[in-house]
């Protein structure tokens, strides 16, 4: 797993947050949020699933623990 420090920027946090309530339409005016998806994603938070013309984005446990902490947990396994 990535070392990782810096906290979440307020539009991740945001982005990780509407993953976590299940990506509901009309939160976002554009495609925009992907990119933040993708970043989130390589710090472990989110799983990302692309297959053709479906996007699909789950929150992990690491995930999960961010949004009820603020901050990363040291003592979650891989």
């Amino acid at each position: 797993m990535p070392r990782r420090i810096a906290p979440l920027s307020q539009r991740q946090v945001d982005v990780l947050r509407w993953v976590a309530e299940g990506c509901p339409d009309g939160v976002w005016r554009d495609f925009s949020y992907k990119h933040t998806a993708y970043a989130i994603a390589g710090r472990g938070l989110i799983l990302v699933q692309r297959r053709r013309d479906a996007w699909r984005a789950s929150v992990t446990k690491h995930g999960r623990s961010y949004l009820e902490q603020g901050s990363y947990a040291r003592s979650l396994p891989p």
